[in-house]
């Protein structure tokens, strides 16, 4: 009996040390897996990427400090994508981050762009006068002013999310302009309507216009919304007279007054640029109380300059000495189709005009070309144009104007 009690204990006693020696064979287990995961996750690890048969290999890193991470890639874009970090907080091996916007110096296959300059102002003036006397004449548009204020507190005004530009702009202007325009028949002078002629007409308008240059897409935006009046109120016939030795007396035949409110847009697209010569087409567009037309054409230069759908001559580079000079001959063109012409057949919200152009009589297609001469020299610059128009209605004569342009910034 005594030997088999001994016995029965023996066997209880190897039982329960197997199951020790098992239990503390799975608590080593699971340090022993434990401490492989943890030191895994302290190693950074080795990865092979197959991009065009191209390998990136990361060196391993050798502590668990962040700041510390060594990394070596042949393939810069694909560096975010194999670290999980933000990329502002990775310092390259040169120390140097280049920025898209500084514009410093643009190159092609076919051609080395002149450096922009570091500094670009965007607070300025541009100064816009037209008149008939260039070309000696006295009647259809006879005189024109507009004076254009950048200044980036434009980009605040909410008016200025209704304006249409570029994705993922470059540059951006904004600003105000201001503009007037007069517009008589073939003799102003008397007093009389003269029959199947332009009448007389003027506005006057407040604008809003932004300005998006996309420099990898040679892409320039240009759009406004303006708003103002049509008829007497504009002040069009007393500016006249009092420029005139001799009085207008046909403005009191003028078209009368009405509320403007109108939308423009413009898009020039770079497709030829050489070191003297560049060819760019272009596509504008109205809509509104005042015109209701859209068109297509051209934009040709040669000389010395920056390309045009970086908007030099628009930027102004501020005064200095590594400030460049810039000079080109340029000829536009561009064929618009003609919906409507308030200046010609008078405001929509008033219809007790004295004469308007019936809409029978409109020319519904109208070319407009232009030839000049553009010199900029720091923050100034001064642009001369000379305007072609065939005839805007049915009886109308081709006509031609001409254009000082004023540049400054500040």
């Amino acid at each position: 009996m005594f030997y088999r009690l001994k016995y029965l204990v023996f066997i209880v006693l190897s039982l329960l040390l197997f199951a020790c020696s098992q239990t503390e064979q799975q608590d080593a287990d699971k340090t022993r897996q434990s401490l492989q995961f943890t030191n895994e996750r302290n190693r950074s690890p080795l990865l092979q990427l197959d991009s065009r048969k191209q390998a990136v290999q990361l060196t391993e890193q050798t502590t668990a400090t962040p700041d510390e991470f060594i990394y070596q890639s042949r393939k810069k874009k694909n560096t975010g994508k194999l670290i999980n970090r933000e990329l502002k907080d990775i310092a390259p091996k040169n120390n140097v981050l280049e920025e898209k916007s500084q514009l410093t110096g643009i190159q092609n296959e076919t051609t080395t762009i002149p450096e922009l300059p570091a500094e670009i102002a965007h607070w300025g003036v541009r100064v816009i006068f037209d008149n008939d006397i260039w070309n000696n004449t006295d009647y259809y548009y006879t005189n024109g002013l507009a004076i254009e204020l950048l200044t980036p507190l434009a980009k605040s005004s909410p008016i200025n999310k209704f304006l249409l530009g570029a994705k993922a702009a470059d540059i951006e202007l904004n600003g105000f302009s201001i503009r007037q325009n007069m517009y008589t028949p073939t003799n102003p002078d008397v007093s009389e309507i003269l029959e199947n002629d332009r009448p007389f007409s003027a506005f006057l308008t407040l604008g809003h216009f932004r300005e998006t240059y996309n420099l990898e897409k040679k892409l320039h935006i240009k759009s406004a919304l303006d708003i103002g009046v049509l008829g007497p109120a504009s002040l069009g016939g007393a500016i006249q007279t009092g420029l005139h030795t001799e009085e207008p007396v046909g403005w009191q035949n003028q078209i009368q007054n009405s509320l403007v409110i109108n939308y423009f847009t413009e898009v020039e697209k770079g497709l030829i640029q050489t070191n003297i010569f560049e060819f760019n087409i272009r596509g504008r567009a109205f809509a509104g109380t005042l015109f209701d037309k859209a068109g297509g054409g051209f934009f040709m230069r040669i000389g010395r300059f920056f390309p045009a759908y970086q908007g030099p001559m628009k930027l102004m580079a501020k005064t200095g000495k590594n400030s460049p000079l810039q000079f080109w001959f340029f000829a536009k063109g561009i064929t618009d189709f003609v919906l409507y012409d308030a200046t010609l057949q008078g405001g929509i919200f008033n219809a007790e005009n004295p004469y308007t152009i019936s809409n029978q009589n409109m020319q519904r297609f109208v070319f407009e070309g232009s030839a000049g001469i553009a010199v900029y020299l720091g923050s100034l610059g001064i642009e001369l144009e000379n305007f072609f128009l065939t005839p805007e209605f049915k009886g109308g004569r081709n006509f031609g104007w001409g254009r000082i342009k004023l540049v400054a910034a500040f």
